[in-house]
Order: C-alpha cells, then structure tokens, then sequence
C-alpha cells in the first residue's frame, strides 16, 4: 500500500503541474482573445470553462496530495474530507460535461444531418452555449453534493470510505448517471456521428476526382484520427472510474484506474491544445518568446 501511495504522490505531483500550465495557458488565451474582442465563439467559450474547470480541479488534487495527512485523516477533519469530496466530485463532472458540449459544437459544426433536432443545435448554438454551461454546472454541484453526502459520519481511509460497502451506492449511481453516462452518451453519439460524415465525404471526394485526394485525404484521415482520440480517451475515463469502484483497493487494477483518473485531465487538454489551430499559433508564440530571452 505504501508504494502505491508513493506512486499516487509523484504522479500527481508531476502531471497536475503540467496540467496547471496547459490548462491555465487555455484560460489565457480565450481571456485575451475576448479582452480583444469583447464576445467569444461558442467553442471558445467551452474551452474557457473547461480550462478553467481542469485548473481548478488540479489544483485541488494538488492540494490534497500535499495535505492529505493533514486534513483529511481522522474523524476530527471528516467534514472537511466531506467538503473536499463535494467539491472535487463537483469540478470532475463539470470537466466531463463542459467536453461533452465541446464534442457537441464541433459535431454540429462540421457534421451534416437532415434532422430536425439536429439543424435546431446547428442554429440555436450560440443563444444555448451559456445556458449550457450554467446548467451542467448545477447538475455537477448537485451530483457533487450527492456523492458528498454518501460519505458522511464515515471515518475510515479514503480507499476504505471509496468501497461499496461504506458508501450509499445508490446516490453514487444516481450522480453517476447525470455526471459520467449523459455526458458520455453525448460524446458517444457525437464522435459517431462525426466520423461517419468524414468516411462519407471521403467517398464523395474518391468519386470527385483523384487528383484533390492526397491532401483532403490527409486532413480528413487527420481529424478521423483525432475524434478517435477524443472517444478513446473519454471511454478509459468513464472505465476508470467505475473500475475503481470495483476491484479491490490498491491491487494492480486500481492503481492502474487511479493514474490514468490523474493523467486524464493533462492528457485531454494537450491533445486539444494540439488539435486548436488558435491555441496552437498562441502556443508557438510563447515557444518562441522564451527562446529569444532564453538567448
């Protein structure tokens, strides 16, 4: 158990900071760009929230791996283990919720769908994108709460307090449902939705002709592999977290579950910083600025 603790530890204190400068670097440039413009695209304005969503939710892991002994040991610090669970559990199902609306707004963006529902989002986007926001964020804050209130009067450890057998798993289930599966469901159906209309416009390119295929080709087979990315990435996540679950505490399994619940939010925000064509030019203006003063 000791050295899993050890490995819990490094990793979070390696990767949350990576997290923190990635995800603080989204914040910025999205600040930035509507200090300039005074308004933000819809996309941008999701981006802004879960940036800021990942910083805040890493800082607070961060926290907690510093001061874990400190704070949340021992049943005269339990209700500030329940504050912490209600908060952290609240900014997760934000951050899965604020990509499932970012999955969303590129699908209707780039997909093409004769459904009604569907031409509805491609039209209603921009006047849907804060009440959007500001409703998952009431659903995580309660699905949050939920979960928090599951673990009240427990004074065992965390990997204790986290097994079946001293939590209500039906309040667990239930905040799981509105904070892990809808969202999923949402990137689910969009990430399918998304490659079917890319495989078919390759086609419709094929048919076209042959000589505008080799570097259409590439930027669709491009963003093909990217939404598979996107789906594969937020598939281990919701793996993950019902695995924790449910295999034993600290078996091999578990730790595998635990490192990748702390990479997921470092890992996901790279692979949109890379694939953002604005934050990627901000990002080689910054790689550029440094190494001019660094010479």
């Amino acid at each position: 158990m000791e050295t899993q603790c050890l490995i819990f530890t490094a990793f979070s204190l390696l990767f949350h900071p990576i997290g923190l400068l990635i995800n603080g670097f989204i914040v910025i440039v999205n600040l930035n760009d509507m200090r300039q413009r005074r308004s933000l695209k819809p996309v941008d304005k999701v981006l802004l929230c879960l940036g800021f969503c990942r910083f805040c939710l890493q800082s607070l892991l961060i926290f907690e791996t510093i001061t874990y002994h400190y704070f949340f040991n021992g049943s005269p610090f339990n209700i500030c283990y329940v504050v912490y669970i209600s908060i952290q559990k609240s900014l997760d199902y934000c951050n899965l919720w604020f990509t499932a609306w970012l999955c969303l707004i590129y699908c209707v963006k780039i997909a093409s769908c004769k459904l009604q529902i569907f031409m509805f989002f491609q039209l209603r986007i921009p006047q849907m994108v804060i009440p959007a926001i500001l409703g998952s964020t009431f659903v995580s804050g309660f699905c949050g709460c939920l979960v928090a209130q599951s673990f009240m009067g427990k004074n065992s450890s965390f990997s204790e307090r986290s097994r079946r057998t001293d939590v209500d798993l039906d309040i667990v289930i239930s905040a799981a449902t509105f904070g892990n599966f809808l969202p999923f469901i949402i990137v689910t159906l969009c990430s399918i939705h998304l490659v079917h209309t890319l495989i078919r416009h390759i086609h419709n390119l094929k048919k076209i002709s042959r000589n505008v295929i080799g570097l259409r080709m590439e930027v669709h087979l491009s963003a093909i592999r990217s939404v598979l990315l996107y789906f594969a990435v937020s598939s281990l996540k919701l793996i993950s977290t019902i695995m924790i679950w449910i295999v034993p505490a600290y078996s091999f399994w578990y730790t595998v579950c635990v490192l990748f619940f702390m990479l997921y939010p470092t890992f996901h925000s790279t692979c949109i910083l890379l694939g953002n064509s604005k934050l990627k030019t901000a990002g080689c203006k910054v790689v550029t600025w440094v190494r001019k003063c660094a010479e």
